[in-house]
């Protein structure tokens, strides 16, 4: 890969002498003690060379009980870079904090070590010839100083805040009270709120005043009236925006200069550029955050405007069959750069000024193909399967840092693949269903108000966290539009693409074990919490009887995970054979949003309990079914028993006789008559004790009798069902092992819509542990086609055909499959 750097722009770079400087040794530069579990410690490296962890420990302190014996060790191998930081994070922390550690703990690790309060000193130390040398510290680790220790004058500064290590320290201080300082010069941390994130994961560091000072990066020619500057660093609004810093030659006016969203780039307007003239801009006085001016007389030059025709995206994406083979120039923005969708090469999309994108790949890696980035590149147009791309590039880098322009638009607008294809675009909508993993990545299935659905397909590559989104969480997605299956979908590139739409926290779920209690048992709730956009400051249980009108309050501990937990102990009585428990679960976030969900809790009287089910034979066709469970009532006896059993989980229920073992009288077995070959025998019991308190309980096991022929076996429930509320149809089909299956839905006109299953049929792929129920094949159909859409209501026809392995022969067997919705 050829590269051509800055031919169109004639590029001066001004160099001013830099300031290098190294810490002593590692050091703490940032400590949260914020709500709830948002605990964090930030050890920086400034030392001018990457240091191996393994000479290093951590030790705490609770409530000035001295040094514990347990203390932190940083993981084997681990090192920290120079320049970077390692973050100990609480895994219950919010996920700003979470994205940023290197390394999570529970609670109770290591006897709570991130866990602590604004009470509990934690102590950095260095392992020199076995001996450990304390060289930073928060905190006094034999005092107890109430709430939290004072620092820089703000009392309590070491519980509910964040403190942050002033960039002027060099290392760390193994005195505590000089290092909290006692008003905000002496220093050596800056305190702020509880709950602020933001500097988490870097650390800046200029040993001592910021000295450095800006420089010009680039300059370019924007049009014949226009021009940019970037500056080496942030620089202040007020001097980059002062038209009276610059001078320009060549009689050119500078009339305003615009400093640009990311701080560092400068748009000037001026009179009319002489095409291709050389311009020498004069800059002084500029200065960057700290205060630190620019070198006087800095300069810098770029060529008037030119004026270039480059090829638009949009009409070598509407015009595909023209440009294909052809050599094109296009200018625009990159918007996924190398590395995000694939690694190892650069598989990268850019998009221009026509609104449209397009893929640009090479089996090269171009490190600075990144997002923001302005280039001008020339390829050649190829098509590989769906997908147009520029290939055999060169290109030019012409400005970084640029803003990336998104699309909005809504899921329906971006279905239309061709007008699409590859541009950045925004859309909106919340997710149908828990994120599931398919094929190298995650997908994410949303719907919009309008009622139109597509997926956000989430490559590993890109490394963006889906793990705490979860059905009916809204998102707004940016990414480009790709297709699969014929279907448009959107690929993000970066954790920034996929964006949380709430502010109010979410009850998950809410669970009790055991999910059927008795009288006389504990009920553990275990409910999940989230509140995405900070944290949950206050949770709360309540419960009552529907009978009754007073709620009982009780406390719910956080456990880690997001989850908390509470017991409702065991009730002595019922009046009833059985009650229903109301369960509320509340909860409030930091900014006073509040939650609250319900949960019906069934308890009942002790009735007879079975268990240890278990099949004693696997017969072949038409011989008997043998099935022995335990049935026990702990308060009495059994009295009555039937062995129930319905067949291809059909609504009919056979009965048959139970016996008890003479020896065992909590043992019971029966027998099941025999039934043809691929019929499913689903098993359940009925129990009476001498309360008369029943158990009715189906699903106890299935057993599917063995298919050892060549046939064509197709069993499909007699019943509409509805996919528009979430119904689904079990399709149950048989032949024998190493047979060939091929399934199909078909409209009443006979066209196919959609080929569920076309596979071998592997009863046993693991001889040596065969699966509960071998011949039990089934496929349960959702009632959408194969580009994933929900089909109309009406009549379709499933169809199996069977091919038999060896000879090739066929067997088929049709069904009807309706479609239907309860009428109004």
């Amino acid at each position: 890969m050829k590269k051509i750097h800055f031919v169109m722009i004639i590029m001066l770079m001004i160099f001013s002498k830099l300031l290098f400087a190294q810490a002593t040794d590692l050091f703490f530069s940032e400590y949260i003690e914020g709500s709830s579990n948002n605990k964090a410690l930030e050890i920086f490296n400034g030392t001018g060379t990457e240091v191996e962890l393994s000479d290093y420990i951590i030790r705490h302190s609770t409530n000035g009980g001295g040094w514990k014996d347990t203390h932190y060790t940083f993981p084997a191998g681990a090192t920290i870079s120079d320049g970077d930081v390692w973050v100990i994070a609480n895994e219950n922390s919010n996920f700003i904090i979470l994205n940023q550690a290197d390394e999570t703990l529970s609670s109770a690790s290591l006897d709570y070590f991130a866990a602590f309060n604004g009470d509990d000193a934690r102590g950095l130390f260095k392992i020199v010839n076995k001996e450990e040398i304390l060289i930073d510290v928060i905190g006094i680790p034999d005092e107890d100083p109430g709430s939290g220790w004072e620092v820089a004058g703000v009392s309590d500064a070491t519980k509910n805040h964040t403190l942050i290590r002033k960039s002027s320290i060099a290392s760390g201080n193994a005195d505590w009270s000089l290092s909290a300082g006692t008003n905000e010069l002496d220093s050596e941390w800056e305190v702020h709120d509880e709950d602020y994130f933001s500097d988490l994961g870097n650390h800046t560091f200029d040993f001592g005043e910021d000295t450095t000072p800006p420089t010009i990066s680039n300059a370019i020619a924007l049009s014949t009236t226009s021009f940019q500057i970037t500056y080496s660093e942030e620089v202040s609004v007020g001097t980059a925006e002062d038209i009276g810093n610059y001078a320009i030659d060549n009689g050119l006016q500078i009339l305003s200069a615009t400093l640009q969203a990311n701080e560092k780039t400068v748009e000037f307007e001026t009179s009319t550029q002489t095409e291709n003239l050389l311009y020498t801009v004069t800059v002084n006085n500029i200065q960057d955050l700290a205060g630190n001016p620019i070198e006087d007389n800095s300069t810098i030059s770029f060529a008037g405007f030119e004026e270039q025709t480059f090829d638009q995206i949009a009409d070598i994406q509407a015009n595909q069959e023209l440009y294909e083979g052809q050599t094109v120039t296009v200018l625009g923005i990159v918007t996924i750069g190398v590395n995000q969708i694939q690694t190892g090469m650069t598989n990268a999309y850019m998009q221009d000024e026509s609104g449209k994108g397009i893929n640009i790949f090479d089996f090269d890696e171009l490190p600075d193909i990144v997002r923001g980035s302005l280039i001008e590149l020339t390829g050649t147009v190829t098509q590989y399967e769906e997908t147009t791309e520029i290939t055999d590039f060169t290109y030019t880098v012409i400005a970084t840092d640029q803003e990336v322009p998104i699309i909005p638009m809504t899921i329906n607008e971006m279905q239309d693949y061709e007008t699409w294809e590859g541009t950045f675009i925004s859309i909106s909508g919340s997710l149908t269903e828990e994120p599931y993993y398919a094929g190298g990545g995650f997908n994410l299935n949303i719907i919009d108000e309008e009622g139109y659905e597509t997926t956000v397909r989430v490559w590993d590559t890109t490394g963006i966290d889906v793990s705490n989104l979860t059905t009916g969480i809204p998102i707004t997605a940016h990414g480009i539009v790709d297709s699969y299956n014929d279907d448009s979908q959107v690929i993000p590139g970066y954790q920034e693409d996929v964006i949380i739409d709430l502010t109010i926290p979410v009850i998950v779920y809410i669970e009790n074990i055991p999910e059927n209690p008795f009288v006389d048992d504990e009920i553990t709730i275990t409910t999940k919490i989230i509140d995405y956009d900070g944290t949950i400051d206050s949770t709360r249980l309540s419960y009552r009887f529907e009978y009754e009108t007073e709620l009982i309050d009780t406390t719910l501990t956080d456990i880690g995970n997001y989850e908390y937990t509470a017991v409702i102990p065991a009730v002595e009585t019922l009046t009833d054979e059985e009650a229903n428990y109301v369960i509320y679960v509340w909860a409030v976030d930091d900014e006073g949003n509040e939650i609250t969900d319900t949960k019906l809790i069934t308890v009942t009287k002790h009735r007879p309990i079975v268990s240890n089910f278990i099949l004693l034979n696997t017969p072949e066709p038409n011989d008997t079914l043998n099935v022995q469970m335990n049935i026990i009532d702990d308060d009495g006896s059994v009295v009555d028993q039937n062995l129930l059993y319905t067949l291809d989980f059909s609504d009919q229920v056979f009965e048959a006789n139970l016996f008890k073992n003479e020896a065992d009288s909590t043992l019971f077995y029966g027998f099941i008559p025999g039934q043809s070959s691929g019929v499913t025998v689903n098993i359940g019991v009925f129990a009476k004790d001498d309360s008369s308190l029943t158990t009715y309980e189906m699903d106890l096991g299935t057993y599917t009798y063995p298919v050892l022929s060549h046939t064509a076996i197709l069993k499909v429930p007699a019943k509409p069902f509805n996919p528009y509320s979430g119904e689904s149809i079990r399709i149950r089909f048989n032949s024998q092992d190493k047979d060939r299956a091929i399934l199909r839905i078909y409209s009443a006109e006979g066209k196919l819509v959609f080929t569920p299953k076309n596979e071998f049929f592997n009863y046993f792929p693991d001889p040596e542990n065969p699966p509960s129920d071998p011949y039990n094949w089934y496929y349960e159909w959702n009632g959408k086609n194969k580009y994933g859409k929900l089909l109309p209501l009406g009549l379709y026809i499933c169809y199996l055909e069977t091919i038999e392995t060896g000879t090739g022969k066929k067997k088929s067997a049709k069904a009807p499959i309706v479609i239907g919705a309860p009428l109004k």
